[in-house]
C-alpha cells in the first residue's frame, strides 16, 4: 500500500507492507502454537504480530513466507490493492494529484 503524508511541508510517499498473518496461518490450518514453534518464537510474539500488526523483520518475513506459502512479491506489491503509480509524473503533476486526493477524501496528505 502506498502511504502519502506531509512532513515538514513536503509530501512523502512510502510503501507500507500489509500482511494478514492470522488469515494466512488459518488457511494452512495451523495453530498459533504450531507457527510459534516453527519460527522459534513465543506465542505472545505471534499474537502481537497478528493482533497489532507490529513490524516483522525481513528474516522473520522470509521464514513466514516459507512456512505459510505466500510470495514475497504478494507482500511487497500486493496486486489485490489499488495502487496508483506516479512513476513518470512530474513533481507538478504529483502535486496536482495530491490536491485532488485531498479534495475527494477530505483528508490532508
Amino acid at each position: 500500500m502506498i502511504v502519502i503524508y506531509k512532513k515538514e511541508g513536503m509530501y512523502v510517499m512510502t510503501r507500507k507492507i500489509v500482511l494478514d498473518i492470522k488469515a494466512l496461518r488459518k488457511e494452512k490450518n495451523m495453530t498459533i502454537s504450531e507457527l510459534a514453534n516453527r519460527l522459534n518464537k513465543t506465542i505472545f510474539e505471534i499474537k502481537v504480530w497478528e493482533d497489532n500488526g507490529h513490524k516483522v523483520s525481513i528474516k522473520d518475513l522470509d521464514s513466514l513466507h516459507q512456512i505459510l506459502g505466500f510470495s514475497i512479491n504478494y507482500v511487497v506489491f500486493n496486486n489485490e490493492r489499488n495502487i496508483l503509480s506516479v512513476r513518470g509524473l512530474t513533481v507538478k503533476q504529483i502535486q496536482l494529484l495530491l490536491k485532488l486526493i485531498e479534495e475527494i477524501s477530505g483528508e490532508e496528505y
